[in-house]
């Protein structure tokens, strides 16, 4: 079979996305009263695997019911530190949906939610830094935790092309 390198790249991202099996990296910041746009969420993880390492990460919110938008916009930037810091990402993580419910899990007031932030491939013994922050006009509020889950996933090497 002759898959061409497209193809290969969005098999791999629909594999990986499919199941996390592996959690490497799963931890939240708490966020106590707004969340300024200045405030910029750290999260840290060093691979100790002895070869490179695919791995998928999603961010996950929890929100009050009180949130006031339908959406967040937050910037995810992803680097190592052999790398210059690289461009931040946007993602656009919707609260509610279309009729005004709250998306994703409930727990009492609060809900959560996880979007998918993409595939990572990192060096033996690299530590990975993700800087998260949001992109609205003013502070946030009613967002109580964010949180990233960095899954593992197993290389497997083929023969040929």
């Amino acid at each position: 079979m002759n898959l061409s390198p497209n193809k290969i790249i969005l098999l791999v991202a629909v594999l990986l996305s499919a199941a996390c099996e592996d959690i490497r990296l799963h931890t939240y910041h708490s966020l106590s009263g707004d969340w300024s746009a200045a405030d910029t969420l750290k999260y840290t993880y060093i691979n100790n695997s002895v070869r490179d390492s695919i791995f998928t990460m999603d961010v996950e919110l929890r929100s009050t019911s009180t949130y006031p938008s339908r959406q967040l916009w937050i910037g995810v930037q992803r680097f190592t530190d052999k790398d210059t810091p690289a461009p931040v990402d946007t993602l656009c993580c919707e609260i509610y949906d279309s009729l005004g419910r709250q998306k994703g899990t409930s727990t009492g007031l609060l809900h959560q939610i996880s979007i998918e932030a993409g595939i990572l491939k990192v060096a033996p013994q690299d530590t990975l830094h993700i800087n998260i922050i949001h992109l609205m006009n003013e502070p946030v509020r009613d967002i109580t935790d964010v949180g990233i889950r960095v899954c593992g996933h197993v290389q497997h090497q083929y023969a040929g092309n």
